[in-house]
């Protein structure tokens, strides 16, 4: 007799063909009876309950068992050792896990299971249970306590398909969850479309889970500014993605840098396809080996160490990408060292995104310390819904959109590469990692329903600064800021930069100034601008400022080009409108 048999109920189909066990039991009802010793027929359990799966630990070998029951047209699964059947006494922990078992049916219940195990030896399939948040060998998807099967499916009720000793990972584990919904994160998350830095982080968090898919390797990607530059808020963005964004609780996703390399090496090793979000990198720890931390992450994997009994512990695969934040680059705290004797290695900077640069501009101006604060509440509020979603609908059409996607990859990284010397190794082994961000953009606004639309070219300046901090040290910050010069003549000369004293009066009058938003960068001279709109100067640089168009601070510039040495000279920032193009050209002396 299998399930099929005696339940038509469509939400059990896919176990239809497992056997019932027949001798002594029967199934009426919608409920399994037994018979006693006398032949006297009694209720075993009050639903159709039976063993839908058998996992297996590969590192211990220890057998846990998925239990099914139906209730109410609902498929309830619970998911504990094999040793937890054994017995009457075993199995009556189970009541605590929501198990209907108590002291009159716990022996019946036991033998029935296990009779059960008999009747499908060859049937069910051993599965092997995974020891990491993320990807599974099964081409399912753990994420927290809930899974995403092979097929797109959201089993709600997962949490048992992990094993882990280290508590440190337990607790990665359940900072991986849903709270809210979708609703409420898009919402939260509408106003960083006026701040590239925010949304490129946000797509870097999404993209964790593609690396193996386009064949990249881990990487880093730093956040390098002043202190409250709004670096941390920035990474609760990232993190409300997957989920608990909020700093300092027990169950965040965001792990702050007070720990080993070896502790993070563990920790990069169980998220399987999920980014690593490290607050404060060096915190505690001036001296902290990020450079080891860094091949590692990259390599792909954990070094090879022993466990507690002397033996060479199971090598296992790394699978992240790490969004770190701190007050230095790697490089700067690698030389700062004084036990370093070695230059920095190239090998780190081919391997590390740097962005060195505020996030939100300037956080404690008027108009943007609310939408920072507005931001952080709402994805305090709604996180994990979003990437629970991404994922499910990523299994789903990964095969059939996989020509299209890898197509759009494959462009990004020749974008990105073209302008690149073939000398310029660092930068070339660099562009694959933009462009699998960029990639994952387009897929994340063809998935979900994103309250924005994604435009690639407000990266491209990023792109631009990422480039240029791939340079050594020993190079002037004049050569920087002669990067970006070059790439602002190139857009000029392209006709995607507008000098403003092009653009006529009635192009400034139209209430949507139709003319500028063809433009993908606007070069404006406000001495022009302010006789041209007098007392409307103000409103036409809100609007810009909105749009998060090219900003230069030409006295800055100027500055910076005659005293080219020293941090406190370097221009970072791009996120307004105004760029006095004549100033530059003169300065740089662009022809």
């Amino acid at each position: 007799m299998r399930i099929s048999d005696v339940c038509k109920d469509s939400v059990i189909a896919e176990y239809g063909e497992l056997v019932l066990p027949s001798i002594g039991y029967a199934y009426e009802d919608g409920m399994v009876w037994f018979f006693e010793k006398t032949d006297t027929k009694k209720v075993l359990f009050q639903s159709l309950i039976f063993i839908s799966a058998i996992y297996v630990n590969s590192i211990t070998s220890e057998h846990f068992l998925q239990i099914t029951c139906l209730k109410n047209g609902k498929l309830q699964n619970i998911v504990e050792p094999q040793t937890s059947i054994a017995s009457a006494s075993a199995i009556l922990s189970l009541a605590k896990r929501g198990l209907m078992v108590s002291s009159k049916n716990a022996s019946a219940l036991s033998s029935y299971l296990n009779a059960f195990l008999v009747v499908n030896d060859g049937i069910l399939a051993e599965k092997e249970l995974p020891n990491s948040i993320g990807w599974t060998n099964n081409g399912e998807f753990l994420f927290g306590r809930r899974l995403v099967t092979a097929t797109g499916k959201i089993d709600e009720n997962a949490g048992r398909l992990f094993v882990s000793n280290n508590e440190s990972i337990v607790q990665v584990m359940k900072s991986v969850d849903v709270q809210g919904n979708l609703k409420g994160w898009y919402s939260a998350i509408q106003p960083i479309v006026d701040y590239p830095i925010v949304e490129f982080s946000l797509y870097l968090s999404f993209a964790a889970p593609l690396l193996e898919y386009f064949g990249v390797q881990s990487f880093v990607t730093e956040l390098v500014s002043t202190t409250s530059s709004g670096k941390t808020s920035l990474q609760q963005i990232a993190a409300s993605v997957w989920g608990n964004p909020v700093v300092n609780s027990a169950n965040s996703f965001l792990k702050t840098g007070n720990a080993t390399v070896t502790a993070m090496e563990e920790i990069a090793a169980d998220l399987s396809g999920l980014p690593f979000i490290i607050n404060d990198l060096f915190k505690d720890n001036a001296n902290f080996q990020s450079e080891g931390l860094v091949y590692t992450i990259a390599n792909g994997q954990a070094r090879i160490r022993a466990n507690r009994k002397g033996e060479v512990a199971d090598i296992r695969n790394i699978q992240t990408i790490i969004l770190s934040s701190s007050e230095r680059t790697i490089e700067e705290a690698y030389n700062s060292n004084k036990q370093r004797t070695d230059p920095f290695p190239e090998g780190v900077r081919a391997r590390t995104l740097s962005i060195a640069d505020l996030p939100w501009g300037k956080v404690d101006t008027i108009h943007v310390a609310p939408i920072v604060e507005n931001t952080v509440r709402g994805v305090n509020k709604n996180y994990g819904v979003a990437g629970l979603e991404f994922i499910a609908k990523f299994i789903k059409y990964k095969k059939k959109r996989a020509k299209t996607w890898k197509n759009i990859y494959d462009n990004y990284i020749q974008y990105y590469r073209k302008e690149i010397d073939k000398s310029d190794n660092i930068n070339y082994r660099k562009a694959p990692y933009f462009a699998l961000i960029m990639t994952t953009g387009v897929i994340v606004h063809e998935l979900l329903k994103m309250p924005f639309e994604f435009s690639q070219v407000k990266f491209d300046v990023l792109w631009q600064s990422i480039k240029s901090h791939s340079i050594s040290n020993n190079i002037k910050n004049i050569d920087y800021l002669q990067s970006i010069a070059d790439f602002i003549k190139d857009k000029v000369s392209s006709g995607e930069i507008w000098d403003s004293k092009s653009l006529s009066n009635a192009e400034y009058s139209r209430g949507k100034h139709i003319g500028l938003i063809k433009a993908k960068y606007i070069a404006i001279e406000p001495e022009v601008i302010e006789k041209r709109l007098g007392q409307n100067t103000r409103i036409f640089l809100k609007w810009c400022q909105d749009k998060k168009l090219l900003f230069f601070d030409t006295g800055l510039l100027r500055k910076s080009i005659k005293m080219p040495s020293g941090e406190n000279r370097r221009l970072y920032a791009f996120n307004l409108a105004i760029l006095d193009k004549d100033a530059i050209s003169e300065s740089l002396n662009i022809n």
